[in-house]
C-alpha cells in the first residue's frame, strides 16, 4: 500500500507545522495567555516563508473583532439557525473522538484556528506513523485529515467574508489537493483488500 511514490514523512510533519503557526498566530491574538512559540522563521526555507509570512502578518493587523468571526458556525451559510447554535459542541464530539479538547475559554471549538490546530495534529500523527512504519494509523490519520479538512475547513472559509478567509482557504484546497491522490489509492487499495479477504464476522 506503500510504495515509492508516498510521499517521505517530512511532506506531512511540514503541513502540520504550518497549520500550527497559523493556528497558533490566530490564537495567540485572540487569547492573551496563550503564548505562540513558533520556531525561529528567520531559519525557515525560502519557499515556507513565501506561504507564511504574509499570513501571519494579515493576523497582526486583522481586528480582533473579526478574527472572533473566524468560526464555523458564522461562516457557514448551509447550516440553519439550529445547526449553527449546537455546531461548538459537534467541533467538541469531534475533537474528543481523538482524545483532544480545546483549552481555552476564549476560543471555541468551531473556530478556524482551533480546526486548524486540530487538522495539524492529523498530519503530524500521519507523518510520526510514516516515519516509523506503521501504515495501519498513517492510512487512518492521512484519510482522516483529507475527510476533517474537506467537510469542515474548505466549506467555513469558502463561505466566509472574513478577511483572510481566503487565504487560510488557498492553502487548504491546496493541501487537500496535494493529499488526494495519496488518499484515493490508499481508500482503493483498502477496499481490494477487504474484498480479496471475503467476509469477516466482527
Amino acid at each position: 500500500m506503500i510504495n515509492e511514490d508516498t510521499p517521505h514523512p517530512i511532506f506531512f510533519i511540514g503541513i502540520s507545522a504550518l497549520y500550527s503557526i497559523i493556528s497558533c498566530s490566530i490564537i495567540a491574538r485572540l487569547d492573551s495567555r496563550k503564548q505562540c512559540n513558533i520556531l525561529n522563521l528567520e531559519k525557515a526555507p525560502e519557499s515556507v516563508r513565501v506561504i507564511i509570512d504574509p499570513i501571519i502578518l494579515a493576523i497582526r493587523l486583522l481586528d480582533v473583532e473579526e478574527l472572533r468571526k473566524l468560526k464555523e458556525s458564522y461562516c457557514r451559510s448551509d447550516l440553519d439557525v439550529k445547526s449553527r447554535m449546537s455546531w461548538s459542541k459537534v467541533m467538541e464530539q469531534v475533537y474528543s473522538s481523538y482524545g483532544y479538547s480545546v483549552n481555552s475559554d476564549n476560543i471555541e471549538p468551531d473556530h478556524i484556528a482551533v480546526e486548524l490546530e486540530f487538522a495539524s495534529i492529523l498530519f503530524r500523527e500521519a507523518g510520526e506513523a510514516l516515519s516509523r512504519r506503521d501504515y495501519h494509523i498513517f492510512t487512518q490519520r492521512l484519510i482522516d485529515a483529507h475527510r476533517f479538512i474537506s467537510t469542515h475547513l474548505v466549506p467555513a472559509l469558502t463561505q466566509c467574508t472574513v478577511p483572510l478567509a481566503n487565504d487560510l482557504k488557498d492553502i487548504v484546497v491546496l493541501t487537500i489537493e496535494s493529499i488526494r491522490p495519496l488518499v484515493i489509492r490508499l481508500v482503493t487499495e483498502g477496499l481490494k483488500h477487504r474484498a480479496g479477504r471475503g467476509f469477516e464476522p466482527s
